[in-house]
């Protein structure tokens, strides 16, 4: 017990004895032998067997399912027990560079790291990177794909990112070397792609006029990446069946739009309080029965902070170096990942959990004059709904020519597009206030 009151910014480490532990990890085994039971199960047609017809079978993952994907394939998963590749592809989504909890003694599989206040565990650790990289302290050596690869069944990989898998979930480490000075490639059958100005959970999606009850500002409710998900998923069909490249990567470039969040030029708007950091990401020793056996000795030793970068942003404050939907490319307002709440956890680095913000443009030059918003208004931007949406068709066209969206979404995304137009132009919105009646 302590005799005096604790200082300010204090974690408090505690260590007990445990008993009984579950056996972790058989899901990883299971997900492993249905997959391979698809490629190689009889199927009886009446007169005799046939071999099963799955000519590829593929793995998707989000946030919690992305980062067990990673660390299937890590752990060497995907070889399946006759050597043989077990999954052809993965699409691994908003998962960042993060791997998680699931395969080891007392393992926590719902633990998400320190973007959603669970600091200090099992969850996002070395390596980040597909190819072999050293670790921060220069002790390891290794990729992500290293067993794969060894075993020669890697997967075709596509890593979706969203604007939160830098500011919440380490996303740079997946491009840098552990230190964030130099650039990393992805292994030869990965691609990325990054979403710009999307949140990791969406919150009131499509209610931008209503700002967060227990948050600085209105939530993002930006759904491109959404929007994208059925496309992705043909696309890699297409990569690993019929052979057929996907789309080049899309994702920021270390030194030029992937940078230090204390390096962002972000416009000085009144009111919107910036962020000098994401969480932090601390090296953790775990002693070596972890690798071998699972087991964590304790106490966990915490080393260095990495270095977490994010991607730069333009004039409007909105992100570059990404792929930008019909939401992101025609712009009401400015798409962020974080969003101030909780402020006794602040402190802590802590900053939104996983929704963002979305500060609205002026609607008028006559508003964003009277609030000092260094942004041009919606007005000065578009002229009038119909211009809007003139330009967001155009967008919508531009994305279905790159195999971003599927030509069937076309209206849908068109309509939703008029949609947040209406609500936005509904209220007078500054730094997610209300403050005038709908004009």
């Amino acid at each position: 017990m302590l005799d005096e009151p604790a200082a300010a910014d204090t974690y408090f480490s505690f260590v007990y004895e445990g008993e009984d532990a579950s056996v972790m990890g058989l899901g990883k085994a299971a997900f492993r032998d249905f997959a391979t039971h698809l490629k190689t199960r009889k199927i009886a047609s009446g007169i005799n067997d046939r071999p099963g017809d799955a000519i590829a079978v593929f793995a998707y993952g989000y946030s919690q399912g992305g980062r067990f994907l990673r660390d299937f394939v890590y752990r060497g998963f995907n070889t399946g027990p006759d050597g043989q590749r077990v999954f052809d592809g993965m699409l691994v989504t908003a998962a960042g560079a993060g791997r998680g909890s699931f395969n080891h003694s007392y393992a926590l599989p719902g633990q998400a790291g320190n973007s959603v206040l669970s600091a200090v565990r099992v969850v996002d650790l070395y390596p980040f990177a597909d190819v072999p990289t050293p670790d921060i302290d220069g002790k390891g050596h290794a990729g992500l794909l290293d067993r794969a690869v060894q075993d020669n069944t890697v997967p075709k990989i596509m890593y979706i990112i969203s604007s939160s898998g830098y500011w919440a979930r380490i996303a740079s480490l997946q491009q840098t070397t552990t230190d964030g000075k130099q650039q990393v490639a992805l292994g030869a059958d990965s691609r990325l792609y990054y979403f710009a100005g999307v949140p990791h959970a969406l919150k009131f999606a499509g209610q931008f006029t209503q700002p967060g009850k227990e948050a600085a500002y209105p939530y993002n409710a930006n759904v491109d990446l959404a929007d994208g998900m059925n496309v992705q998923l043909e696309n890699l069909r297409r990569w690993a069946v019929d052979k057929i490249a996907p789309p080049l990567t899309i994702a920021p470039v270390l030194g030029s739009s992937l940078v230090a969040a204390t390096d962002l030029k972000f416009p000085a708007i009144p009111g919107i309080r910036v962020p000098t950091n994401p969480p932090p990401l601390w090296q953790l020793g775990m002693g070596r029965a972890y690798a071998r056996k699972g087991i964590i000795a304790e106490p966990v030793h915490v080393g260095a902070n990495y270095p977490l970068l994010v991607p730069a942003v333009d004039g409007d404050s909105n992100e570059l170096g990404g792929w930008r939907g019909a939401m992101s490319s025609v712009p009401l307002g400015t798409y962020t990942a974080w969003n101030w709440k909780l402020q006794e956890f602040a402190r802590f680095g802590f900053i939104s959990g996983l929704n963002g913000a979305f500060i609205p443009f002026a609607r008028t030059r006559d508003e964003r004059l009277a609030a000092h918003d260094p942004r041009l208004s919606i007005e000065e931007r578009y002229g009038n709904r119909e211009c809007f949406m003139k330009l967001a068709a155009a967008s919508i066209d531009d994305a279905i020519a790159k195999r971003f969206l599927l030509p069937i979404q076309r209206e849908v995304i068109l309509a939703k597009m008029g949609k947040t137009w209406d609500d936005v132009m509904k209220f007078d919105w500054y730094l997610g206030k209300r403050v005038a009646a709908a004009k």
